[in-house]
């Protein structure tokens, strides 16, 4: 496959490819007609391709380019171990589109010096890109372009500003609305994630009470003692609590009860000084829906001279379970039970190595004095990895039989637990082995709620569920009529001549359906939201008055509709079943 100049193949690119048709939904035939163009268009710009710097002008000489690419690989040391396939033909005989992402990915990634070219593996072996000088003259290189057209989703993700801080969450938004749509198991560990699950298994430990595991680290980390930025930002939060004295003593007694658990300690020093030191800048956090109540959070993205702890970190691969998964296991069996494990991260040690870079500074009678979490905190990229290979460890280690495991491994979604089965005595037994197992690595399970009580007799320690209305994974569920719901937000503004992009995506956003429960009602939205999107408008311009007047037609109607509601359980009572 040929290197292009990439200033040079765009040209050529928007020369001979047709405009993509503005409507993609206007006919299967104009779309055919439209892919067919494309494809004599690609045939049509490997003719006429060349590289800039080939001595032939545009003739495809195999030879200078294996001579080409031999003089790149010689020139950096990070290039020269790897024994790249030579260039057998330089016409393009594959274009793969976006439904072969998973045999591009990364698997293995070999960059040196900034703006130097690197090398990726992948499924199809290395490929070569990036910069590459000559004399004075930097020429950006890659090995191959990419033209995708799609509609809706994807079309509005592919087109988002990237140094718009909301297209992350765009982005985030149709992942999760396409939850349970694809195949999700099909995509291989990066390198990254590899990495990473290899230092968790290699650290995890059970110490008698709980078990411990290290931090995420890179592979190369760069942190540099942040103590004087830690201290003026303490100083700037004394500052600010002492204008309010009961939101001080709420913050005092955070501390208070962390240090009374165990969850932070004060650092002791010593003659050996820790190799990674990092101070974490924190501030109070109320919620207007609990009055009374204030968390400490602590800023893992805090940055001191380019760097943060989050930037130091893996994320770990992806281990939470699917929701859609979970949300439909849950509605398979007539009795349901849910649980919550009480402060999950809290109760998974961090080993005395890692627990440097996460200390803070703390006023107190003698002086401002220096403590560091024991536990994985709030915020740091890699908590949700932790503590999930820590449950499925717990499982692992110490479950009784292979239900209870299989519960552990399955019916989590991070810290809380959903799952049905067939008769109220079964899921009595399994709810007290599923708590006791838990304990074994202090995971507190609790909050127990089921459509029968007799389910959780045994384990209930609460009133939790003397309510008929709770919140399974986001979905609203009656357990005395045994009903999921749709439950109208309270507020939102019902006025549509004040609505704007951003103002629409956040109406739709806070309509959170995971089990499709009212698709109908907010496809209507959906489109609009497209229709707008191809229009290029900005976040906070005002939408067309014809959009408007739909929203305001779709907001009356909504207002008006009776309730919504789905039985929870799926599954055919006996009777039923031999009627049928």
């Amino acid at each position: 496959m040929p290197y292009w100049n990439l200033k040079d193949a765009l040209e050529i690119l928007n020369t001979l490819l047709p405009p993509s048709p503005k409507n993609l939904n206007s006919g299967l035939e104009d779309l055919s007609i439209w892919m067919d163009k494309q494809a004599r268009a690609c045939e049509d710009l490997q003719d006429n391709s060349f590289s800039s710097n080939d001595p032939n002008n545009g003739n495809h000489d195999k030879n200078y380019r294996n001579r080409e690419l031999n003089d790149v690989c010689s020139k950096y040391p990070h290039l020269q171990h790897n024994n790249f396939p030579q260039l057998k033909n330089s016409r393009i005989q594959v274009l793969l589109g976006i439904d072969a992402t998973k045999y591009i990915l990364e698997r293995e990634f070999l960059q040196e010096p900034k703006n130097t070219p690197f090398a990726i593996s992948n499924q199809l072996g290395w490929t070569i890109t990036g910069p590459i000088k000559f004399g004075h003259e930097e020429q950006q290189k890659t090995n191959f372009l990419s033209v995708s057209y799609e509609a809706f989703d994807r079309e509005m993700t592919l087109t988002t500003n990237e140094e718009d801080p909301l297209a992350d969450h765009i982005t985030s938004f149709w992942k999760i609305d396409s939850s349970g749509s694809e195949n999700e198991n099909e995509t291989p560990l990066s390198k990254d994630d590899t990495r990473a699950l290899k230092r968790l298994n290699d650290t995890v430990r059970h110490t008698g009470e709980r078990y411990e595991i290290g931090l995420l680290w890179k592979e190369k980390v760069s942190l540099e003692n942040n103590y004087p930025v830690a201290k003026a930002q303490n100083q700037s939060l004394e500052k600010k609590l002492s204008k309010d004295q009961l939101q001080k003593e709420m913050y005092q007694k955070t501390f208070e009860t962390d240090i009374e658990k165990g969850f932070v300690k004060q650092v002791i020093f010593s003659s050996v000084a820790p190799s990674r030191v990092w101070y974490l800048p924190h501030h109070p956090v109320t919620d207007p829906n609990k009055p009374g109540n204030v968390w400490r959070v602590s800023n893992a993205a805090s940055v001191f001279k380019a760097n943060s702890l989050n930037s130091n970190l893996l994320t770990g691969p992806d281990l939470i379970k699917n929701l859609v998964g979970l949300l439909l296991r849950f509605r398979e069996n007539p009795v349901a039970i849910s649980a919550d494990i009480e402060a999950m991260f809290m109760q998974v040690g961090i080993i005395e190595k890692d627990q440097p870079s996460m200390r803070f500074l703390w006023p107190t009678n003698h002086g401002v004095k220096q403590f560091q979490y024991t536990r994985p905190i709030f915020g740091a990229r890699c908590s949700p990895s932790t503590a999930i290979i820590v449950l499925q460890n717990t499982a692992a280690d110490f479950a009784p039989d292979q239900m209870i495991q299989n519960l552990i491994k399955n019916s989590f979604y991070m810290d809380n637990f959903v799952h049905s089965l067939k008769t109220a005595e079964i899921a009595q037994e399994a709810a007290v082995s599923l708590k006791k197992t838990l304990m074994r690595a202090d995971f507190n399970l609790t909050k127990f709620v089921s459509n029968e009580q007799t389910a959780i007799y045994n384990v209930n320690d609460g009133d939790e569920n003397s309510e008929d209305c709770h919140r399974v994974l986001g979905v609203q569920l009656n357990k005395s009529t045994d009903k999921f719901f749709h439950q109208k937000p309270s507020k939102f503004d019902t006025n549509a001549d004040n609505y704007t992009v951003r103002k629409l995506l956040s109406l739709i956003a806070c309509l959170f359906d995971p089990l499709g429960i009212i698709a109908p009602v907010i496809i209507t939205l959906k489109i609009i939201l497209q229709e707008i999107w191809k229009e290029g408008l900005a976040w906070d311009d005002r939408l067309p008055k014809e959009k408007r007047k739909s929203i305001q037609t779709w907001i009356d109607n909504y207002l008006c509709s009776p309730p919504i509601e789905v039985p929870r359980c799926l599954t055919l009572d006996v009777a039923t079943r031999k009627t049928l």
